[in-house]
């Protein structure tokens, strides 16, 4: 009787190692670094375009260093305790919806066996329903290109906006305007969001997540995105994410890198992005 009597008290001090027992302790979080590119192009390379030969180089410094690409829908599974991620995840994001994303990323993600998130702005796509003649540079992908890239198993897609990509027609992106109610603003957003979503459903595309344009958003935003069944955003803020399983707010504000085309591989990922180039390993918290 009065073992039981200290088993119980033990229990309750909360010293039940001594007996072999084992406090359950919380899962690390996991570092997920997250790349923004734009177009890939040999031509006029600058801040928002890189060159294919640049982007090899990216993949082959990721792979020595032990990352692994993985989708956004991945680190929601993870968040949402459905999955597990990698030791050393990385997304491969590609803002607007270049041509050059179908005609030269895609055959590199084949290459090394690699996946990547498009973010699609619809306006872009609409323009090039019928056009024959097309740039790697300029043009943008149309619905028939999206299919193809969505049924190589290489891609994942999110909203970056049918026509809000821009900051001179009386709107900053997503940003609410000065003068506009959380009601107006609410129906902007989500107006143009399922415009986005219903021209790109034609190419089998249904958007889990959102990137917003420029970075312009307002403190409202990611609650709306939120009620319209968005369970991750895309920001231009800098920084390398850190994902815990059950976090589901972490998912509304993740962060990225712009890749210029200045910068070497090595000097990129090591001085501006500043990754972990150890073996692969998971955060400490």
């Amino acid at each position: 009787m009065r073992k039981r009597v200290f088993i119980l008290l033990a229990i309750t001090a909360g010293v039940l190692p001594f007996f072999g027992f084992i406090k359950p302790t919380e899962e690390a979080p996991v570092d997920v670094p997250i790349v923004m590119y734009h177009s890939v192009t040999n031509i006029n390379c600058n801040d928002y375009a890189l060159s294919p030969e640049k982007l090899r180089a990216d993949l082959d410094y990721l792979s020595a260093h032990g990352y692994r690409t993985v989708f956004i829908r991945d680190v929601v599974a993870y968040v949402e305790g459905k999955g597990d991620l990698p030791e050393k995840p990385i997304v491969l994001s590609f803002d607007d919806g270049f041509y050059n994303n179908y005609s030269s990323v895609l055959p590199i993600l084949n290459e090394y066996d690699a996946v990547a998130v498009f973010c699609l702005v619809g306006k872009y796509a609409a323009k090039e329903q019928g056009v024959t003649k097309r740039s790697k540079s300029y043009s943008y992908m149309n619905l028939d290109e999206v299919r193809a890239m969505n049924e190589s198993g290489r891609a994942e897609f999110g909203n970056h906006t049918f026509d809000m990509h821009s900051y001179k027609n009386g709107r900053k992106g997503v940003r609410k305007n000065k003068n506009e109610s959380e009601e107006e603003y609410r129906k902007a957003i989500s107006d143009d969001a399922r415009r986005n979503e219903d021209l790109f459903s034609q190419a089998g595309i249904k958007f889990g997540l959102y990137a917003y344009p420029y970075g312009f958003y307002s403190k409202e935003t990611p609650g709306i995105l939120s009620s319209l069944g968005y369970k991750a955003i895309l920001t231009c803020t800098g920084g390398i994410n850190r994902i815990r399983r059950g976090d589901k707010s972490a998912l509304l504000h993740l962060k990225r890198y712009n890749r210029p085309s200045k910068y070497t591989s090595e000097y990129f990922f090591k001085n501006v992005f500043k990754l972990d180039d150890a073996p692969a390993k998971k955060a400490c918290a």
